[in-house]
């Protein structure tokens, strides 16, 4: 028999559990809260006419990946949209195998595929106005393999010109 107030050896046991798990919980948290992110940055680094036929065009499209991070940024694939003159005008994906070491950069190639219809006006646009730059928008997703699956946001915007498009000899 426990007197009025006294705590039974299996309601301390409970409150011991009680407090234990809680502390975890809070160790859990405060790990989390550390392991914070920061989007890479992505720019357009070039972008190259593969050639193509009347219904479909191909790019190579070459990135440059800054890692702001203390720690490397394993990636394993890429996803991306381009938009020229606000109009969406390619899409790409890319299973690209690189690691981006801490506060450093890299290149990463992936291929774009266009066709007639998304970038028709974008192209008669290019062709009457060909002195005339025009403003891009690529948004997409580095595909990491940080701890579980993690897709890493990432946008950029700049300005094209027809000779930024023309192939290149190398």
């Amino acid at each position: 028999m426990t007197a009025i107030g006294a705590v039974s050896k299996t309601e301390w046991i409970f409150d011991m559990n009680v407090l234990r798990y809680s502390w975890l919980f809070v160790l859990l948290l405060s790990g989390c809260a550390s392991f914070s992110l920061e989007s890479p940055r992505v720019s357009l680094a070039s972008i190259k006419s593969l050639g193509g036929d009347l219904f479909e065009q191909r790019f190579l499209v070459v990135l440059n990946v800054q890692n702001p991070n203390n720690q490397a940024l394993p990636i394993n694939g890429i996803d991306l949209v381009l938009e020229v003159e606000g109009k969406e005008v390619a899409t790409g994906v890319g299973a690209s195998s690189v690691v981006i070491e801490p506060l450093s950069e890299e290149k990463v190639s992936l291929y774009l595929t266009t066709n007639m219809f998304k970038g028709a006006g974008v192209l008669l646009k290019f062709i009457n106005e060909q002195d005339k730059a025009l403003s891009y928008e690529v948004t997409g997703y580095l595909h990491t393999s940080l701890g579980l699956s993690v897709k890493v946001p990432f946008e950029n915007s700049g300005e094209l010109t027809l000779d930024d498009m023309k192939p290149k000899k190398i």
